[in-house]
């Protein structure tokens, strides 16, 4: 039952992650590369991100689809899809982890913080950070984890409510995970206290962290 749980969680913060990458990185752009690779992988990422609560019923789908999104080359894409691209890494992470493949997953994460920083993407870098660290939690790699739940909350940005309201859950979640429940209250008291309000939420967005919060209240 608690593996159950911690997958359930892990499919959640991934969704949220994957969904607010996808809506605050999208903009109008030039074309510019091999226009059927882009489409292709705008259709690979939005399947991934949307039957990531269903990856076990979609595994050789999803595999598959990850494998192809990382294979890649960003000179193909639009400037749009490179922040995708470099998130794509933390997705593919969570269905390797969750196909039991556990050196193919922390080594696609850690090429997707490798690949954020590279290109200087601070939203992107803290998100696959978090990731990585939920990882280290789940494994019980918990000085690790710590570790970099600090780094992520000192270096977010505090202006973007959506971002601290992730680095938020995520940490929360760790908490929860290593029985620290009072600290994980507090930072989902500090998640409430950001005062979101819903036209500011970006599509998608709300309902996964509310519902994410819901499950570790209840």
């Amino acid at each position: 039952m608690r593996t159950t749980a911690r997958n359930i969680v892990w499919y959640l913060l991934c969704c949220i992650f994957a969904g607010n990458v996808f809506f605050a990185c999208t903009k109008p752009v030039s074309v510019t590369g091999d226009r059927e690779v882009q489409l292709r992988f705008d259709s690979a990422y939005h399947y991934v991100v949307n039957n990531m609560l269903m990856s076990y019923e979609n595994m050789d789908t999803m595999l598959a689809l990850c494998d192809e999104m990382a294979s890649v080359s960003p000179s193909q894409l639009e400037p749009r899809q490179i922040s995708l691209w470099a998130y794509s890494y933390a997705l593919a992470s969570s269905v390797y982890i969750n196909h039991n493949e556990l050196k193919k997953g922390l080594l696609s994460i850690r090429r997707g913080v490798q690949i954020s920083d590279s290109i200087g993407n601070k939203m992107c870098y803290n998100r696959c950070i978090s990731a990585l660290a939920l990882i280290y939690s789940n494994w019980k790699l918990n000085d690790r984890a710590d570790e970099l739940f600090s780094r992520v909350i000192a270096t977010t940005d505090k202006e973007d409510l959506l971002s601290t309201a992730n680095a938020y859950l995520a940490n929360a979640i760790h908490l929860v995970n290593t029985a620290r429940y009072d600290s994980a209250l507090y930072y989902l008291a500090c998640i409430d206290s950001l005062k979101i309000a819903p036209e500011d939420m970006l599509p998608g967005s709300y309902k996964s962290v509310d519902y994410s919060m819901r499950f570790y209240r209840g």
